[in-house]
């Protein structure tokens, strides 16, 4: 039982240490893993000097819905 503390308060540690020094790393896992869940593909398209990245998903011969942030 002692053994399985230990594991936790290590993985506990190297998780905030992570989360503090690079939480940019956790942001892209947690966005990729969601994106990955909802079958989304991150594209873009470079229109002048800019690239504009948006997401695709769904069926092919499905509605469009676009949803525009800004």
């Amino acid at each position: 039982m002692q053994i399985i503390l230990w594991i936790v308060l290590a993985l506990t540690i190297c998780f905030l240490g992570l989360y503090f020094l690079a939480p940019r790393t956790i942001y892209g896992f947690v966005q990729r893993g969601l994106r990955r869940k909802g079958g989304l593909i991150q594209k873009s398209v470079k229109v002048g000097e800019f690239d504009w990245p948006y997401l695709e998903g769904g069926p092919v011969d499905g509605e469009v819905v676009l949803l525009v942030h800004g």
